[in-house]
């Protein structure tokens, strides 16, 4: 049997370019699929921030983890004895920080306010004046997680207040500051006062962006396809011929 017919010629793939080819498209066509999901993903994000609640509900103590950009208001204090820098944080082509103070609400729970970002100092040790003061206050804003490194980055504790962050986990946090807190953050709304720059968008690329690497990633898995077709076809033998 020559392999499968395939018009003038037939379908003859050999077993060594089989091998290396046909894993190769299958992980172009996950890659593709996954960078889909993460488009709807993203759209979804969008939806749900653009359609944010303008009316705040209470965040307490014994609530449940809320959805992402949930809009939250809390009755308490911050703690200005004990802010984060997080570090790697551009904005408009200029170097700083993004502020996350702790806030301790009135039922007890500690959340990590984001009240926006600051710019750097000329050199490193020259860190940004964030105080605030630790009077009774209610604050809102939209629940939202803490900035992860598209690459794993490690962060060292450090010493000192405020204290400077590269992409910390939450875990590293609640040891810096010694106390559970809020498995989320808070960005504090823009009208709240003792805030600095807060332009808050949906994080990450947006959906068009995943969407183009989507085709990208099935324009590779069609161009290996083709040549791998193409390369296994075979030319019928002349009659007479011996196979």
């Amino acid at each position: 049997m020559l392999g499968i017919p395939f018009g003038s010629r037939f379908f003859a793939p050999r077993l060594v370019p089989s091998l290396l080819a046909l894993p190769l498209i299958a992980v172009f066509l996950w890659a593709g699929h996954w960078q889909l999901e993460r488009a709807a993903q993203k759209r979804a994000l969008t939806a749900a921030y653009a359609h944010a609640s303008l009316v705040a509900e209470p965040l307490t103590q014994t609530q449940q983890v809320l959805a992402r950009y949930t809009r939250v208001e809390m009755s308490g204090h911050y703690l200005p004895e004990q802010q984060i820098l997080l570090d790697s944080m551009p904005h408009a082509g200029s170097v700083g920080y993004r502020v996350l103070t702790p806030f301790k609400c009135d039922s007890g729970l500690t959340v990590l306010v984001d009240r926006g970002w600051v710019v750097g100092g000329t050199r490193r040790s020259e860190l940004p004046a964030i105080g605030v003061a630790a009077d009774a206050r209610r604050v809102s804003g939209l629940i939202d997680e803490l900035p992860r490194a598209g690459l794993a980055a490690s962060t060292e504790p450090g010493t000192g207040w405020p204290r400077v962050l590269n992409y910390p986990t939450l875990v590293t946090i609640q040891q810096v500051l010694s106390r559970p807190t809020y498995p989320k953050i808070v960005l504090l709304d823009a009208q709240m006062p003792d805030g600095f720059i807060r332009e808050w968008t949906p994080a990450g690329f947006p959906a068009e962006r995943h969407i183009g690497y989507a085709v990208q990633w099935y324009a590779l898995a069609a161009t290996l396809s083709g040549l791998y077709i193409y390369f296994s076809l075979r030319r019928p033998p002349a009659p007479g011929a011996t196979l």
